[in-house]
């Protein structure tokens, strides 16, 4: 390649910058490409392709809209309104719906946003702070669901339980060190 009048020829796994000097290949990871700008971007389903400007990739097609108007979930272009609040999309029902991850779409139904993508779960089951479906078990009055899907007796009426070495004691837990216990009048002993 020439370069201020000088053909210029980099090693085996070296590329010639504009600069004229020579830089290791770059590479990325997989699922993702190398672009002209030199930056590893997201693999548009397995089309050997990536997604440019405002364009997203949806059913392994780069897609775009019109200025104006929005991409939904369903491949559509809809007409974007300017009346919902940052963080918001206007729904196909005309209303503005809670945007679910950087794309303008929001979950429909009895999915919730979680880290970017609408999850369901089961009938009988809801949707835990981890992402997972856990059963919408019921627990006797005193009693509160763990994340464990266990019962476990709350501590007063503060909507907790104990958790851990923590033993509950006149409505609080108390946690003794290693080596200790927790004795009738809520202290700790050797």
């Amino acid at each position: 390649m020439c370069y201020n009048g000088q053909c210029l020829i980099c090693d085996a796994g070296y590329y010639l910058g504009t600069d004229g000097k020579c830089y290791p290949e770059l590479t990325c990871d997989k699922g993702y490409l190398l672009g002209e700008d030199e930056l590893c971007h997201p693999e548009c389903g397995n089309s050997g392709t990536y997604c440019t400007g405002d364009s997203i990739c949806l059913n392994n097609q780069c897609l775009i809209c019109d200025p104006g108007y929005y991409l939904a979930t369903d491949g559509k272009c809809y007409p974007e309104e300017e009346n919902c609040d940052y963080g918001y999309v206007l729904g196909e029902d005309g209303l503005c719906h809670k945007q679910c991850g950087l794309e303008k779409v929001y979950c429909t139904g009895d999915s919730q946003c979680y880290f970017g993508r609408c999850v369901s779960c089961d009938p009988g089951y809801y949707l835990g702070t981890d992402g997972k479906c856990y059963s919408e078990k019921t627990c006797e009055s005193g009693y509160l669901l763990g994340e464990d899907d266990l019962c476990h007796p709350e501590c007063g009426n503060s909507g907790t339980y104990c958790t851990g070495d923590s033993q509950r004691y006149n409505g609080r837990c108390i946690s003794c060190n290693p080596g200790y216990y927790l004795g009738t009048d809520g202290r700790c002993y050797p």
